[in-house]
C-alpha cells in the first residue's frame, strides 16, 4: 500500500500507472497541440517546456513538429518511457528529473505547457509556489498554457466506483470528495496479488486558476472546456487556460 501523503512519488513511478490510464492516449496531444497551434502560433525557433511531461505524451508529439522541448518530471519511469520514445524517432528531447515545487529556470522559455492536471498536488502554499516556478520560467511575452481539471464538473458528475478489467489486471477505483481535494483509491488485483495506491488534488475551480495567475500579473486571453477548444462551461471535462506574460 502506498503512502497517502507521498502519494505522486509511488503512483507515478509505478508500471501500473499507465494501464490504468490507457484510455489517455497520443490522440488527446495531438488534438491539444493543435489547439496550441491555432491560438498561440508557435514561432519554429521557440524554446518549450514540458511542465511535468509525465510519460511524454506532449513532449513526443511537440518533437515531432519539429519544436525544442525540455521536460522534467519527478519520475524517473517516466523519463525512461520518454527516452525510449524519443531515441526509436531520432528525437533530441532535454529531460531532467526534477520536484515541480523546486523547478527554478528564470525567463527561459517562450512557452510553458502543464498538460493532465499536473498541479494541485500538495498544500496551498506549494502549490502556489508550483504555479511562481511555471510564471517565472517565462520570458516577457511567453506564454503558460494550463490544463486543469474542471472542479465544478468533478463535483456533479462523481462516479464513487468502479471497476474494470484491463491488461489482465482487475482495477477498482474509488474517489470521494473531502474539504477542498478530490480523493482516489486505486486498488490493482492481479494473479492474486493486490496492490493500492492513492492520489489527491486539490479542487480549484475556473476562477481560482484565473485569480492565481493574475496576481501574479499574467494576462489571461483565452479559456476552454476541452482539449478541441469548444467554450468552457459548468459541464466542460477541463479548464484550459492560455495566459500570456
Amino acid at each position: 500500500m502506498s503512502n497517502k501523503l507521498d502519494w505522486y512519488k509511488i503512483w507515478f513511478d509505478s508500471s501500473y500507472y499507465r494501464d490504468v490510464y490507457s484510455l489517455r492516449n497520443e490522440n488527446e496531444a495531438v488534438v491539444f497541440l493543435n489547439l496550441i497551434e491555432k491560438e498561440i502560433r508557435p514561432s519554429a525557433d521557440w524554446k518549450i517546456l514540458d511542465f511535468c511531461c509525465g510519460a511524454g505524451r506532449l513532449s513526443i508529439e511537440l518533437a515531432e513538429r519539429g519544436y525544442t522541448v525540455d521536460a522534467f518530471d519527478l519520475s524517473k519511469n517516466m523519463l525512461s518511457i520518454i527516452k525510449e520514445k524519443s531515441q526509436k524517432k531520432n528525437f533530441k528531447l532535454n529531460l531532467d528529473v526534477c520536484d515541480m515545487r523546486d523547478f527554478d529556470q528564470l525567463n527561459k522559455y517562450d512557452l510553458t505547457i502543464n498538460f493532465f492536471t499536473s498541479f494541485g498536488y500538495f498544500t496551498a502554499e506549494e502549490n502556489d509556489k508550483v504555479l511562481s516556478n511555471m510564471v517565472n520560467s517565462l520570458r516577457e511575452n511567453g506564454w503558460l498554457v494550463l490544463d486543469f481539471f474542471n472542479s465544478e464538473h468533478i463535483k456533479n458528475s462523481l462516479v464513487e466506483s468502479e471497476e474494470s478489467e484491463r491488461l489482465g489486471l482487475k482495477i477498482i477505483q474509488k474517489r470521494w470528495i473531502e474539504g477542498n481535494r478530490i480523493n482516489k483509491e486505486i486498488i490493482i488485483r492481479k494473479n492474486g496479488n493486490s496492490d493500492t495506491f492513492f492520489e489527491s488534488v486539490h479542487m480549484y475551480s475556473k476562477g481560482d486558476l484565473v485569480k492565481m495567475l493574475e496576481l501574479r500579473n499574467m494576462r489571461i486571453h483565452k479559456l476552454f472546456g476541452d482539449y478541441s477548444g469548444s467554450n468552457f462551461n459548468s459541464k466542460s471535462p477541463r479548464t484550459i487556460i492560455f495566459a500570456q506574460k
